[in-house]
This record gives structure tokens, C-alpha cells and sequence, in this order.
């Protein structure tokens, strides 16, 4: 509804067009539409010919029927013979192509390296070597089983070349990893076999060799092992027995046969039971679908048939559908379609993505594509292809494609599936079978639409508008019929509406996004297309759309759109007399309509504004405007998803700016492939993900001693007792602590040595493994305090022999003089004390003391507390020092223990941060994309960090080291992230010590046996 409200109907997609009926202008009768992929299903026009126009599916548009490209055969041409030009042929994983020679007892290769094509097998003779002893092969290996008749050729998934053998019968395997001479599998003597053709099934599943028997009329199936599909089947090892040159004597002369030609093994206990008889006598080809099923191509029968070839279905060893090529038909010009006729010569399966196709309801819901089927024509020029369609129950249909896929010079030897496309042989070489781009299209259709209901009697019917692309040389005409009574419409005369026009505005639809693709967006033609019916009214209205084009291009319409009723300013803001005289007043209504038109859309839009103002609904156009209300300039590089996610949760964003939670979402914006709203919610409930950035706290790692990880460079004292193995905890008390280090260096424990708490002058190597291993850190915080203390000492005091005299103290030297750790209650020594504490604050004073004061602050909050937990007399905060002496039991020995191992730990790593970049990755990636995230990263982190804050960026690499990696937080066990460091080395491009070696494809396989990787089982 618009801002006069005024109303309108749909038809958009495809169930919407497919409602309308669809005729040829000169047929009278109306055809049901047809559906493009169940021609069975619809009804035909009386003439038995499809709909004219067609729904592309792909494209979610209404145009003209395609029609494909029938190649005219010239009178002189020779078709190809299936029995005496089909060869087999395939290619390998790496490009290199084989298939079987002129006199059909050899193998031909086309190199995928050099391009050079040479004998693969059998290998062109050469001189062997003079022998140098008596002993000499009888037979050369590759020589044997040579002269052969040859019949069909597949590569396997596993990467074996089976060549199937007409004389003898059976099968040559060829490992195309490790090469050497091939394996002959023979068939039984008693059952005929002809290999014709071969086919691998795409995924090495069971089932995985196909064998068409052309001649004797079965199909056989093979397994990964090369042995047919059965139960219990053995082998039987062929060739004369042979006694081995090297055995025991048994002293009466007699010599044992121990042995057997080795090369020759055929499957023994097969019978006719195991194959599937076909029921017909010209099969021509098989291939196989991923699940299993295989399929066979079945032409008719006689030396020259005509008709059209079968596609038959396999499937668990049975017979399951037969499918027509008579689809393609329809697809062919009527006049030259009483003669057309398809009989296959060879097809080629190229496997599809299972995309759902259609929007029907039911099972056709899950209907999907399977594939397309490429079917070489027995004339020699021209395949046509077909898509296999799934309709979700097992049960298949060809839906023929009207493309144009020419053959130049085709030998007949077959087509072959390569890299997810088809080719054929052309002379010694193999060309792609490429689609010509040569549209044709049917020269004109009239859609019917289904009658639209106006809902009030006399209603005047007020625009129609139609999204799509008309060309120059394409039309689309209007005819309309409209009455109150449904049943008369059909007997109404069509009337002719004005003709289309071209909005140079887009749609009339407020901030709509334009339907159509970038590529189409700027074409002649493409737009919203406009006209004012005139002579439309009554509550019912039937329209009808005549599509002409010049059979090279078609009018292409996506969405009708048909509004009513017309708002008229004639009869809403203009006196009746302008009404009065009818001609007149018709003239004016309509004339104004027009000024309705343009005004109405800008009503329409100023009241749709708050569309602007949703990330959902804002034209992509208008994003950046709408990012700018938050005072931020999007990324160019961003997509449309990505700003508007960013849009959506702006608010989020910024609450959590400077914040760890805040720098991952930035991170991850810019750098991440792919982000959803699960990253945008409060840090708690954000999952970690496994690949992700990750944001590293200085203080929350903790560095260990070497000695702990088996560094024998730090072992200076005896081996640790384990009773003192564990870490000391104040609980136990100061006397604990005093007897480990005395059992540590060795000292009596009576009387107990002083534990120091900084390091002595001497053994302080040993002292220092002590603390690590009992406290779990070395104590350090109060050697500034003492040292500065001592130094105000010696600028107040001559020598030590004045401070004694003043002291009233037998120190002699002022490095024996520690911190007071009591209110000082000598006069002199409190007055230097005081004066002490004046001097150092607050410019000077040790940031290890400000800490320690405000630790002791917030633990006990009045001098009152401490003094009476301490048994201390202190006289204010300010005035207390960092123990430098081991503090007794109790609260003073717990705080100190306490500040230095945790407060000083994490004030020291406060306030710094690592980054971690996971290290990209494939083949898109180039040498300087690393440094290009690091630097992206670098700008976006010091945009967004606290002020304060000092951080660092790595990649995942660079990081996993011991003391600064979280084990289970920032560790997991999985493929290194510097695969890239050392790259696979490329001839002309890589350098030595830059680049290995890499292995080969057969030595990362699993089903090979690797010399050095592998063990030989006993």
C-alpha cells in the first residue's frame, strides 16, 4: 500500500509465473505453464509442443523458451561408428592423458609436462643390456602379456589405469604412483567376457570399477581390490607351476615345486549370476554416480537406428529406471523436429553440487541435481547435454539443456570427464567441450495471467509495472480485459494498453534494492518499465503479455506489479466542474495520474525513511551515511553483510572500546573471513573460537625455572628431598622455611642458618634455585630501599665508626645495616629515619615502596590493625619499609609472602598485552600477506587500546614459548601454523635454505606401501 492508499498485485518467482498460462500469439487455446525439469508432469499445448516461454531457474526470471543449436551435418560427413571408432581413453590426476592406440593393442599417453605424446604401454623395445653372468631373466617383465586386444580405459580413485583385455580376457592394471609393468587379472575360461567400456566410480566406494560387456550383454562391477562384487570370492594364481632355482636338498635327488609364474592372478568362483544381464544389445557407454549407481547409455537397435537413446539406471545390482533423450525434442525447432533423432556414440558425467532445484511443494521440495550428462551425438558434431535430477525419492529424470557444445574434427574415440569438465579427442590431443555462447530463443509468446481481484465493483485499475530487461530489438505489449463478474472474463475482448516506458528513477517501491546484478544493472533495458492503463476497469482484471524478440535475445521480467485503485486527484482535489464533460475529464484524470505517479513515490519514500534508519532494510548506499551517525568511516574492503553487522551492534562496539573484549571484536572484524553474531554479546557468553585472535594478559603468565624443565646447566646443590619438593606456603612458618634451606645447602640445623631475603654475596646461585623451588619466585623488592638507605647513611655519617658512635651500635661498616623493622625507639636512629623517609618522598621514593604502603593499606586499613598484628609500633604508613629480613609468623609473614610473589608479579607485567594473529593460509595467500595483517593489526590495536597500554603482535608461531604461552588457553595440539615457513621448493623460483624438498603425491597416500614410512608385515 502506498501513502494514498493504493494497493497492488504480485506475481514474483517461481510459482507466481507458473500460474500464468503461456501460448503461441497465432494459438488460440491457452497451454498450462511447463515446468523446465518435469516435461512429463505439465500439460502440453494441443499441437504437443512446450510452452514458448519458460521460468529460468537460475536467473529467477520469466524469458522466451531457449532453443539450442542444431549443427547441420554437411551431405559428405561420416558419423562415427561405435563399435569401430569408440576406444577407451581416460586421464590421471595429474593431466596426463591415455587411451587405447590405432591397432587397438596399445596404450597411448599424452604427457601432462611436456605434451608429448609417446607408447605407454606396450614400451617401445629396446636392446637389454649384455648380462654379465650366466644368470639372465627368461622373459622380460615388460614384455609379458604384450599383444593383446584392448577394449576400455578408466583411472581409478585410487590412481590405477585398468585397461580391460579382449585376448585374453580380462583386465591390465597399471599403478600410475609407482609404475612399473602392469598386473593381468584374466577372466575365467568358461564365461565370455568383452570389455568395452570402463568407468570408475568418483569416490572409490565399493563397487568401484564399472565393466560394460557390449557383445555378450552384462555389466559387471569390481570392487577397490579389482575383484567382482561378491561373497567369499578367492584367488587363483595363473601360469604353469615352476621349481624355485634355490631350495633344501632332500638327499634323494628329487626337487620339490614350491613356486608359480608370479604376474597372472584371476578371480576363481565368478559365475554369469554375479553380472548384470542388460536388456538390450547396443550398449554404448557407462558411468557412475558418486552413491553407486550407474548408468548405462542403451541406443537402438540396427546397423543405422534412428529414435533416441536410453539411459539405464543401476542401481544394488538391479535394473531400476530406464530414462528417454526424447526431452531434447521438444527443445528442437518444429520444423525441423519431425526429423531429428538422437542416438549416442559415447556421454560423460560431470558430477554436480546437490543444490535444491525449484520451489516446489511436496517431494519436489527436495528434488537437486545430481549431475550433468553429456551425450555425443552419432552424427560427430555436435553433444548435447542433459541435467540429471533427483527427485528426493531415489527416482531419476533427464531434463534436457538447450545449449550449443560443437565438436570439430571428432575421432570418435569417446568423451572424458577432466577437472569438472568434458572433452573430446581432437586428432592426438583432447579439447574441452565448451558451451557456444549462440542463444536462440522462440520469436514471440503471450502470458496469460491469472485474474486479480479489485475487491469493489466498477474499480479503476491504476498502473502496471514490471521489473526486468527489454532489449532494443525485444517488446513486450500490454492487453488488458476487466469486468465485475469473474465468469464473463473470459469472453471479454483484450483491449490494448499504452505502451511500456523505462523509469529513470528505478522503482516505485520506497529504498528498494535493485533486483538485478551488477553486470545486467548498467544494460539498455534493464529497469523498471511503467504504464498508466487506460481502459482497465471493473473488479476483475486479466492481463496479457505478448514478449516478442529477434530469436537472438528476449525480454527478461522478474516481478509484475498491478496497483489499484487509482487515487484520482481529478475527483479528490479538483471542483466537479472539471468532471462534467466526460472527454475531457478522461483526458485530465489521466494526465494527472502521471503527476500522481512521481508525487506518490516521493510521499511514498518520505514516509518510508525510517527504512534508511535499519541496518535490515538500508540500501547499501546508504550504510556508509548511516555508519557516519556514529562517527566512523567504514572499511572499502568490508562487504555488505560485514557493515551491516558492524551497524547493528555499533552500541556494543563501543561500550567495550579499550577493553580486551573490544580489541578481539575490532580484530575480528578486520580480519576475519567470516564473523556472525555470536562474537557480538558480553565476553562471558562470547565462545571461544579455536582459530581466532587471540588477546594475552602479561600478567596472567608465569615464568618457571629451567631447572623444573630438565636443565642440567642450573643443578648447583644436591638433589631436593622429596618432602621439600613441594612449595613453601606461610602457613607452615618462618622456622619451616629456615630448616629446607639448611637442608638445601647443606648447612646443621642447629641453630638454624637465616634465611636471607636477598641474594648473599656468596653461593647465590643456589639461593636462588632455593626460591624458585620453595617460594616459586626470587626475592628482590627491597634490595632499592636497603641500598638507598645505607647510601643516606653514608652521607650523613663519616664512617661506620661515627654511625656506632651515634648509634650507640657496633656495625663498623654501613653494608651491615638493614631496614628498620620496627618504629625505630632510639631518638637518633628514628630522627635518621624520619629524615630519610622525608628525603626519598615523594619524587625519589621507590615505586616498590608506594605499592607495599598502599598493599599494607588496603589489607588492614587503620595503623591500629597493623601495629596490633605485627606486635609493631608504628607510627604511620609512610614511614614502613619493605622487609629485607625474613618477618615473623603470622600476618607480617603472609602479607610479605603475598605482595612479592602476586602484587609485585603482576604490577611488573601490568598494563601490557600480546596479540596473537592466526597465520593465513591457501593458495590465495601471497608472500606479503602476512606482513600486510600484521600492519593492519598493528593500526587497529593502537587505535583502540587504552592509552596507557604497551602490546605487541604475533603470529600463533611466534608465541608458544614457555613462560608466555596459557597452557590449555592458548596451546592445542593440531598442524603447526608455520606450514608456510618453509614452502615447497619450486624450480626457477624457490632458494636453497628457504624452501624443502616437499614429498611427492605418492608418498602422502595411504593405500601405498611408502619404503621408509611404512612397516612389511611379518
Amino acid at each position: 500500500m502506498d501513502a494514498n492508499g493504493t494497493r497492488f498485485h504480485l506475481l514474483l518467482g517461481d510459482a507466481d509465473w507458473k500460474s500464468c498460462r503461456c501460448t503461441r500469439q497465432a494459438d488460440a487455446p491457452g497451454a498450462q505453464w511447463q515446468a523446465p525439469y518435469d516435461a512429463k508432469a505439465a500439460a502440453k499445448p494441443a499441437n504437443d509442443s512446450p510452452a514458448p516461454a519458460e521460468w529460468n531457474s537460475e536467473a529467477s526470471e520469466l524469458t522466451l523458451r531457449r532453443r539450442p543449436f542444431r549443427f547441420d551435418p554437411a551431405p559428405a560427413d561420416t558419423p562415427v561408428d561405435v563399435q569401430t571408432d569408440r576406444r577407451g581413453a581416460a586421464a590421471d590426476l595429474f593431466g596426463n592423458w591415455y587411451w587405447v592406440d590405432e591397432s587397438g593393442t596399445g596404450i597411448r599417453v599424452r604427457s601432462a609436462g611436456s605434451g608429448s605424446i609417446s607408447a605407454f604401454w606396450p614400451p617401445e623395445p629396446t636392446v637389454p643390456p649384455a648380462s654379465p653372468g650366466g644368470f639372465a631373466p627368461a622373459e622380460s617383465a615388460s614384455t609379458a602379456a604384450t599383444g593383446t586386444t584392448l577394449g576400455g580405459v578408466a583411472v581409478t580413485a585410487e590412481h590405477y589405469l585398468a585397461v580391460g583385455t579382449l585376448q585374453p580376457p580380462g583386465l591390465l592394471i597399471f599403478d600410475l604412483f609407482s609404475g612399473g609393468p602392469p598386473r593381468q587379472l584374466l577372466w575365467p575360461a568358461a564365461i565370455e567376457f568383452k570389455p568395452f567400456d570402463l568407468a570408475a566410480c568418483p569416490l572409490g566406494r565399493l563397487g568401484e570399477l564399472a565393466i560394460l560387456d557390449r557383445m555378450n550383454r552384462r555389466c559387471w562391477i569390481l570392487d577397490r581390490h579389482f575383484q567382482v562384487v561378491r561373497r567369499d570370492q578367492p584367488e587363483v594364481t595363473g601360469g604353469e607351476p615352476a621349481a624355485q632355482t634355490f631350495q633344501p636338498d632332500p638327499g634323494d635327488g628329487s626337487r620339490r615345486i614350491v613356486g608359480r609364474v608370479v604376474g597372472r592372478v584371476s578371480p576363481a568362483g565368478i559365475g554369469l549370476d554375479d553380472a548384470l544381464a542388460l536388456p538390450t544389445t547396443e550398449a554404448a557407454a557407462i558411468e557412475a554416480l558418486a552413491d553407486g549407481t550407474w548408468l548405462v547409455l542403451a541406443n537402438p537397435p540396427g546397423p543405422k537406428p534412428t529414435g533416441f537413446s536410453e539411459i539405464l539406471v543401476v542401481r544394488n545390482g538391479q535394473l531400476a529406471q530406464r530414462l528417454s533423450t526424447e526431452p531434447m525434442k521438444d527443445e528442437i525447432d518444429r520444423e525441423t523436429r519431425d526429423g531429428f533423432s538422437l542416438i549416442g556414440h559415447d556421454m560423460a558425467l560431470v558430477p554436480g553440487t546437490g543444490a535444491k532445484i525449484g520451489a516446489k511443494t511436496g517431494a519436489k521440495d527436495k528434488a537437486c541435481e545430481l549431475g550433468r550428462l553429456y551425450i555425443a551425438d552419432s552424427g560427430g558434431n555436435q553433444s548435447y547435454v542433459f541435467r540429471l535430477v533427483d527427485d528426493g525419492a531415489g527416482v531419476l529424470s533427464l531434463d534436457p539443456l538447450p545449449e550449443y557444445l560443437p565438436m570439430r574434427c571428432f575421432h570418435g574415440r569417446g568423451l572424458v570427464v577432466y577437472g569438472g569438465m568434458p572433452y573430446y579427442d581432437f586428432a592426438e590431443t583432447w579439447v574441452p567441450l565448451v558451451r557456444q555462447p549462440r542463444p536462440r530463443h522462440e520469436p514471440e509468446a503471450s502470458v496469460r495471467t491469472r485474474i486479480f481481484d479489485g475487491r469493489q465493483p466498477d474499480c479503476v485499475w491504476h498502473r502496471l509495472l514490471l521489473d526486468g530487461s527489454i532489449p532494443t530489438d525485444c517488446r513486450v505489449r500490454v492487453w488488458s480485459r476487466a469486468g465485475d463478474e469473474q465468469e464473463q472474463i473470459d469472453f471479454l475482448p483484450w483491449v490494448d494498453e499504452p505502451p511500456l516506458y523505462r523509469r529513470s528513477d528505478g522503482s516505485e517501491l520506497p529504498w528498494l534494492r535493485s533486483p538485478w546484478p551488477a553486470s545486467r544493472g548498467s544494460a539498455p533495458g534493464a529497469g523498471t518499465w511503467e504504464l498508466l492503463l487506460r481502459h482497465a476497469r471493473g473488479r476483475y482484471l486479466q492481463l496479457r503479455l505478448d514478449l516478442t524478440g529477434n530469436e537472438r535475445s528476449t525480454p527478461r521480467l522478474r516481478a509484475l506489479r498491478v496497483w489499484y485503485p487509482r487515487f484520482s486527484y481529478l475527483a479528490e482535489y479538483l471542483p466537479a466542474v472539471y468532471r462534467e464533460d466526460a472527454g475531457s475529464a478522461a483526458f485530465l484524470d489521466g494526465f494527472l495520474a502521471n503527476l500522481e505517479g512521481f508525487w506518490t513515490a516521493t510521499e511514498d519514500r518520505i514516509a518510508a525513511a525510517q527504512i534508511l534508519f535499519d541496518w535490515r532494510s538500508a540500501p547499501a548506499e546508504a550504510l556508509e551515511w548511516l555508519a557516519g551517525w556514529f562517527g566512523v568511516a567504514l572499511d572499502p574492503a568490508w562487504d555488505e553483510p560485514r557493515r551491516r553487522l558492524f551497524i547493528r551492534h555499533a552500541m556494543l562496539f563501543f561500550q567495550y572500546r579499550g577493553t580486551a573484549h573490544g580489541l578481539r571484536l575490532a580484530l575480528s572484524l578486520a580480519l576475519d573471513r567470516e564473523i556472525d553474531e555470536g562474537r557480538f554479546t558480553s565476553p562471558e557468553r562470547v565462545k571461544p573460537k579455536r582459530f581466532g585472535v587471540r588477546l594475552i594478559e602479561k600478567y596472567q603468565t608465569r615464568k618457571l625455572p629451567d631447572v623444573l624443565f630438565g636443565d642440567p646447566s642450573q643443578l648447583e646443590a644436591p638433589a631436593v628431598p622429596e618432602a621439600d619438593s613441594k612449595p613453601w606456603s606461610p602457613a607452615e612458618g618462618g622456622l619451616a622455611l629456615r630448616r629446607r634451606y639448611a637442608r638445601f645447602t647443606g648447612k646443621p640445623e642447629s641453630p638454624l642458618p637465616e634465611f636471607p631475603l636477598l641474594a648473599p654475596e656468596q653461593k647465590a646461585g643456589i639461593w636462588a634455585q632455593f626460591c624458585e623451588q620453595a617460594l616459586g619466585y626470587t626475592p628482590w623488592a627491597a634490595a632499592l630501599e636497603r641500598q638507598a638507605w645505607r647510601l643516606f647513611l653514608a652521607t650523613v655519617y663519616v664512617d661506620g665508626d661515627a654511625l656506632d658512635r651515634a648509634w650507640r651500635t657496633q656495625f663498623a661498616d654501613f653494608d651491615r645495616i638493614d631496614l628498620p623493622a620496627d618504629q625505630p625507639a632510639d631518638a637518633v636512629i628514628g630522627k635518621d629515619w624520619l629524615a630519610y623517609m622525608r628525603q626519598t618522598a615523594p619524587a625519589r621514593m621507590p615505586v616498590e615502596r608506594i605499592a607495599w604502603q598502599a598493599f599494607l593499606r588496603s589489607r588492614h586499613a587503620t595503623l591500629r590493625a597493623l601495629n596490633a598484628r605485627y606486635a609493631t609500633t608504628w607510627q604511620a604508613f609512610d614511614l614502613i619499609p619493605l622487609p629485607d629480613r625474613l618477618p615473623a609468623d603470622g600476618a607480617a609473614l603472609e602479607d610479605w609472602f603475598q605482595f612479592e610473589s602476586a602484587v609485585l608479579a603482576m604490577r611488573g607485567t601490568a598494563h601490557r598485552f600480546s596479540v596473537l594473529l592466526p597465520m593465513p593460509t591457501g593458495p590465495e595467500v601471497t608472500p606479503d600477506e602476512p606482513q600486510r595483517r600484521l600492519d593492519l593489526a598493528r593500526r587497529i590495536v593502537a587505535l583502540e587500546k587504552p592509552a596507557h597500554t604497551v602490546f605487541d603482535l604475533r603470529f600463533y608461531w611466534a608465541m608458544f614459548r614457555v613462560g608466555e604461552a596459557r597452557l590449555g588457553h592458548d596451546t592445542l595440539i593440531d598442524i603447526g601454523a608455520r606450514e608456510r615457513l618453509i614452502p615447497p621448493l619450486v624450480l626457477g623460483r624457490g632458494y636453497l635454505g628457504e624452501a624443502c624438498v616437499s614429498p611427492t603425491e605418492i608418498e602422502s597416500r595411504a593405500d601405498r606401501r611408502i619404503l621408509g614410512r611404512d612397516r612389511l608385515n611379518p
